[in-house]
């Protein structure tokens, strides 16, 4: 029998060919490889790695550290300094989870795999737990499992953002994430579009479910009904809707065969194929008429009774020699649509029911004659959704046509108006706008009002109009600094000489910018600059970024810097409006001749004034 080998445990120091990376592990390999290796090959390896000993073997495999490993395999080195723990699976998983989420360039990719192997032997409030995270966190990383391989290499790679990948997984198709995704990395000129434009798109192809025409109670714990979303987008509680177009679809699909097998089982026949309709010359020929309007999976419909001709119920329900059902698929431009409706095959017949309603009427009116009683016009019949949609658009004609002149008389009014778009407009800023935005809100709202986050369209005006009319001007002042951070740089650049500010004079670099750098360019930097530092390759990086700290910078830029200085000037942007300047400049001398001559020519002046006005 062989005797098993007895494993240290500890501080040690092992062969790097005794250690093996892990396959659980969920750091990854990640930029700034190369930086590393350098250092190492400079200082060594300061930090241990942590390990756990691979039975039977004399190896040990990479819990926390594998940036590391490889660092010290590309300096050359022998040996790396380690601390052996005996860990099952799921502690080895959670240390190199911990450690995982301490760094900068952290992959919630990799987060996501090793939650997913946690899983398989714990639930997720005990695996949230043990890693110090909210469950939330933990199903969010894991759901990123769900997007499209292209999805994941872009974010893996850093093309897009965790806030992007989060709204490409609002779409259940991979064929729809991809889309998607050449959306945001080829949008605005190729630069990338925003996490809020990316959830604008994923709205604007999402479909209601209140307009379904199947019955939406398997949908309700369904991962992309946006309601059931809002954990990871708060934005859509109160919201209906459905990102998975394939599955409505099919579901709508599902909903007119199955009404339409049950016609076809009491006696009705069905039409599957439009080159059916066609045979017929179409729903408008002599030999087929729609009796309601045709529905599909976009805009199905429940029409009012006065829609159907006057005898459906007793005639035309009953009817299965010409009353006919159809439902097919029809190939358009952006894809596959369901058309269902039900048409008549006697025309005639159809024409004779309609013109018994006319006569119907005429005979009404011909009574009120004999009894002296007003005669009504028989009204067309009008769909309920027109008349609503014609009635606001005269209601918002008139709205514009009159609060333009009162806006411009009232300065409170046009305060109110300039702070509702702009916070309203905080929805479309990428980063912490949102949360920038409800710190401002938080200060006028209720707070009951507040706990039901309803700070969009004339909900947040209500919110602004309730503000004091003193308070307005310092409420307008805080929102557009707000704006600031969020605003185009090249925009905030152009303010800079209005507001006194010369860049190549009062720039200061700030430590973000100096630690960007590597040391060979903060060397470098020093040099260009003329900064009185006294620094070497052996120094450490920390210590150049702090020495060039204590230096006066002011005024002080790399070359890339003050490139990015460089002020376009109006006449390269709009010859025109140089010309219009230009042109209220030559008038400008007419006015001081005019006004020189007021003492001498008085009352005519007065006279040319009240002529003018």
């Amino acid at each position: 029998m062989k005797k098993q080998m007895e494993v240290q445990t500890g501080y040690v120091h092992l062969k790097l060919e005794q250690v093996v990376p892990s396959e659980v592990n969920p750091g990854g390999v990640r930029k700034g490889i190369e930086e590393l290796t350098a250092s190492v090959r400079e200082k060594g390896i300061i930090q241990p790695i942590i390990v756990r000993p691979v039975k039977g073997n004399g190896h040990y495999e990479i819990v926390a550290g594998h940036r590391r490993f490889l660092a010290a395999q590309g300096a050359g080195l022998d040996d790396i300094p380690a601390i052996v723990q005996e860990l099952p699976d799921d502690e080895a998983i959670e240390v190199a989870i911990i450690e995982n989420d301490q760094r900068e360039d952290a992959n919630p990719l990799d987060e996501a795999k090793a939650f997913k192997t946690l899983m398989e032997n714990d639930e997720v409030e005990t695996i949230a737990a043990r890693v110090g995270r909210p469950v939330g966190y933990v199903l969010g990383r894991m759901k990123l499992l769900g997007l499209s391989k292209e999805a994941k290499a872009a974010l893996t790679s850093g093309k897009i953002s965790l806030g992007h990948a989060q709204v490409l997984l609002r779409l259940r198709g991979k064929d729809e994430q991809r889309a998607l995704l050449s959306d945001i990395l080829s949008g605005e000129g190729g630069h990338g579009i925003t996490v809020a434009a990316a959830k604008a798109m994923v709205r604007e192809n999402s479909l209601n479910l209140s307009e379904a025409p199947f019955y939406t109670e398997g949908c309700a714990s369904c991962a992309f009904r946006s309601g059931n979303q809002a954990e990871l987008f708060p934005e859509l509680k109160d919201t209906d809707e459905c990102s998975d177009r394939a599955c409505f679809y099919k579901k709508t699909l599902a909903y007119y065969r199955a009404k339409t097998k049950e016609k076809e089982g009491a006696g009705f026949r069905v039409i599957r194929d439009i080159e059916e309709i066609r045979e017929f010359g179409g729903f408008s020929g002599d030999k087929m008429k729609l009796i309601v309007p045709s529905a599909n999976e976009a805009s199905p419909h429940s029409y009012p009774a006065s829609y159907y001709p006057p005898k459906y119920k007793s005639k035309c329900e009953k009817c299965t020699d010409h009353h006919v059902y159809y439902v097919y698929e029809e190939k358009v431009y952006s894809g596959t649509r369901i058309e269902s409706g039900e048409v008549c095959l006697n025309p005639k017949c159809l024409a004779e029911m309609l013109k018994e309603k006319e006569k119907a009427k005429a005979q009404e009116a011909k009574e009120k004659v004999k009894t002296n009683e007003p005669i009504e016009k028989p009204a067309r019949e009008v769909n309920p959704l027109t008349l609503k949609v014609h009635a606001e658009a005269a209601r918002d004609r008139f709205m514009v046509t009159h609060l333009t002149p009162r806006m411009e008389a009232s300065e409170t009014l046009t305060k109110r108006f300039i702070i509702y778009h702009l916070l309203d407009r905080f929805t479309y800023f990428s980063g912490n706008a949102k949360q920038v935005r409800d710190e401002i809100v938080k200060e006028i709202c209720p707070p009951e009002y507040f706990k039901e986050k309803k700070f969009s369209g004339w909900h947040l005006y209500l919110l602004v109009m309730a503000v004091p009319e003193e308070k307005l001007s310092a409420l307008l002042t805080k929102v557009v600094l707000a704006t600031l951070p969020f605003t185009d740089p090249k925009v905030l650049l152009h303010m800079t000489p209005e507001a006194g500010i010369d860049m190549t004079r009062d720039f200061v670099m700030d430590e973000t910018f100096i630690n960007s750098k590597t040391k060979a360019e903060l060397l470098r930097m020093v040099k260009d600059l003329g900064l009185n530092v006294a620094a070497t390759e052996k120094n450490k990086k920390a210590e150049i970024v702090a020495a060039i700290q204590a230096q006066d910078l002011v005024g002080k830029a790399t070359p890339e810097l003050a490139e990015s200085f460089a002020l376009k000037e109006l006449k390269d942007v709009s010859d025109p409006i140089i010309s219009r300047y230009a042109m209220e400049d030559e008038d400008e001398p007419e006015d001081v001749e005019a006004a020189e001559g007021v003492e001498e020519i008085e009352e005519p002046m007065e006279e040319a004034t009240i002529e003018a006005a």
